[in-house]
């Protein structure tokens, strides 16, 4: 019984953690969209902050779907499976937004949003795959470090040899 209850308070911080994330890196988005709308705001005005707003929005969104996929990933046992899901969320979903808003709304168009999800999405691609590294357990990390100690030891006897 304990065992069932150590397991259901990991996965709850462990979804706390999720959450954690996808609150930084709106915090990680925050600055740089800001910077757009500001410029956006003078040179379009207010449709210039819209277009800067739906921008982080979108990048936001693709970035958190992208942050829960690979959590879901590691919860399922699945990790390639979660990592190749938040590409898809990553990727997808900010070009399929700014094609369909460049094509559908002139005056966002003419804002400018497509460069500006582009702008934005640069630094929540940086800011999410930093995230994303807190939901790769700590056996995985440890192992990896064995397995490149032993590659460095076998790399060091050729060398020697």
């Amino acid at each position: 019984m304990e065992a069932q209850a150590a397991r259901v308070t990991q996965k709850a911080s462990s979804i706390s953690s999720l959450l954690a994330s996808c609150v930084l890196l709106a915090v990680a988005i925050a600055p740089v969209a800001g910077l757009v709308a500001w410029f956006a705001h003078g040179n379009s005005g207010p449709t210039g902050l819209a277009a800067a707003g739906i921008a982080a929005a979108v990048c936001w969104t693709a970035g958190s779907l992208a942050l829960a996929s690979a959590f879901i990933g590691q919860q399922l046992d699945q990790p390639i499976g979660g990592i190749l899901g938040g590409m898809m969320f990553r990727m997808g979903l900010p070009l399929l937004a700014g094609i369909a808003l460049q094509k559908t709304n002139e005056p966002l168009a003419e804002a400018g949003v497509f460069p500006m999800i582009l702008g934005i999405y640069l630094v929540a691609l940086v800011a999410e795959t930093l995230l994303s590294l807190r939901f790769v357990p700590s056996t995985f990390v440890a192992a990896s470090k064995v397995a490149g100690d032993k590659t460095a030891s076998v790399a060091g006897g050729v060398e020697g040899g």
